[in-house]
């Protein structure tokens, strides 16, 4: 067996601390949109008006999302698996979340 086939103790947590690192992140955009949006629906409350627009929120899942599926590959391809497999996990995630935004939005 050779040395770059095998994964130390210390390998296999940097993988997951790199997993915990980008799903943090991502979870602190997530919050920021979500509060962004309830804030908009807060404000309109006291108008009367409940339209919200919708086309920034989805641009910026879009960006988490494609973000996500470009450090997927990244991480797969420097073999880290843990975190490019979490990274894929969330990219699928916010993918669910977008279609739901837009069916919200639709109807």
């Amino acid at each position: 067996m050779t040395t770059g086939s095998r994964r130390t103790a210390l390998t296999w947590l940097t993988d997951v601390l790199f997993a915990v690192t980008f799903l943090a992140c991502e979870a602190a955009v997530l919050f920021v949109l979500w509060l962004r949006a309830a804030m908009v629906a807060w404000a309109a409350s006291y108008n009367g008006v409940v339209e919200q627009d919708w086309d920034g929120t989805l641009v910026a899942l879009g960006v988490v999302a494609a973000c996500a599926v470009l450090l997927a590959v990244v991480l797969w391809r420097r073999r880290w698996p843990v975190a490019a497999v979490t990274q894929g996990l969330a990219a699928a995630v916010v993918a669910l979340l977008m279609a739901g935004v837009l069916a919200f939005e639709g109807g």
